[in-house]
């Protein structure tokens, strides 16, 4: 009798197994931005990159390039860069494409939230330069050359034509170098600002700042200036 409870139990449990796992298949597919924000509220912040990434993926309209910007975003707040690099070269898309269209105006149209917090510490806040930043810094942390490294640099000095905003790609990656105590790199661009391209404005003066606390700052740059 106990044997034929044991069997009927494990095979009512193993049922019902099955059946919440075809559920989750299901609603996995079938809503994915429902799965985002689910595994999200459970602090599971890379499965719900995964559901953002699905969402974009199976998504037509306004709220498209959200969804992967959210992936993107997810990524790097994970450390997975080689996933991140991946979601942002699919967001901004090749010089002249319709992606690349879209990416401009995405950014142009976006707005803060309700409350007006765009948690970053800088005014004339600018999104593009903040998703731009971002992936420079991408970029150089997956660098495993000089040559890496470089396209890291000529990335974010194209992305920044002009010190205009409080948050260009060129100082996240002054920022990301001088926290690496990468002297040589924070130099190059501490003197490629030295072109008369860039105007010596506020924004200026912050990069400069954060160039000159990296180790061996000044050491790197007398050495070219004795070398010259």
């Amino acid at each position: 009798m106990k044997k034929l409870i044991f069997k009927t139990a494990f095979i009512t449990f193993g049922v019902a197994l099955i059946f919440l796992i075809a559920i989750f298949g299901i609603v996995s597919f079938s809503a994915p931005v429902a799965m985002m924000e689910f595994t999200a509220s459970l602090g599971l912040d890379g499965i719900s990159g995964d559901y953002a990434y699905q969402a974009y993926a199976s998504t037509a309209g306004g709220e498209k390039l959200s969804y992967l910007v959210r992936a993107f975003e997810i990524s790097v707040e994970n450390g997975n860069n080689r996933t991140a690099r991946s979601r942002f070269e699919e967001l901004f898309g090749e010089d002249g494409s319709e992606r690349r269209t879209e990416f401009e105006e995405f950014c142009r149209e976006w707005k803060p939230g309700e409350d007006g917090d765009v948690s970053v510490p800088f005014q004339n806040y600018s999104y593009r330069g903040y998703l731009c930043g971002t992936a420079a810094n991408v970029y150089y942390r997956l660098a495993k050359t000089e040559e890496a490294k470089a396209k890291a640099f000529e990335f974010a000095f194209a992305q920044t034509p002009a010190l205009d905003c409080g948050n260009s790609p060129v100082r996240y990656l002054a920022l990301e170098s001088a926290l690496a105590h990468d002297a040589e790199f924070c130099v190059d661009i501490y003197e490629r600002l030295q072109s008369d391209e860039y105007e010596r404005n506020e924004a200026y003066g912050q990069i400069e700042d954060i160039l000159k606390q990296c180790k061996n700052f000044d050491k790197i740059l007398n050495e070219r200036s004795e070398n010259e």
